[in-house]
């Protein structure tokens, strides 16, 4: 097995290979290096954007697919994702048909009556 480092930060998220910081539900997405000094520099060079920031570098093995494979102390310090909530999105077409124009709505009473 290869052993890559990734980087975790202090609400326990995992850097992605986008950039953002993930909940690790893709273990495909996330960032890896081989190396330790690659990962000192990712380090480094988002504490300069984020001075608040704060994380750590962590060994992980990958598996025959090529895959981190996170010890268990590690899952278990990520937060659960939290539920997205999606809202069904109407087209602009049916609000206007819901709406009604005044010219729509006198000649669909006439044709009703």
């Amino acid at each position: 097995m290869t052993t890559v480092f990734l980087l975790i930060n202090q609400e326990h998220l995992l850097l992605e290979k986008s950039g953002n910081w993930g909940y690790g539900n893709d273990l495909r997405a996330i960032y890896r290096t081989p190396h330790h000094d690659e990962a000192i520099n990712q380090k480094v060079e988002l504490t300069v954007k984020n001075p608040d920031l704060r994380m750590r570098i962590i060994d992980a093995q990958l598996d025959e697919r090529g895959i981190p494979v996170l010890e268990q102390e590690i899952l278990s310090q990520i937060p659960p994702r939290p539920p997205q909530i999606v809202t069904p999105e109407e087209p602009q077409d049916a609000l206007e048909n819901a709406a009604g124009k005044p010219e729509e709505q006198s000649s669909a009473q006439v044709q009703m009556g």
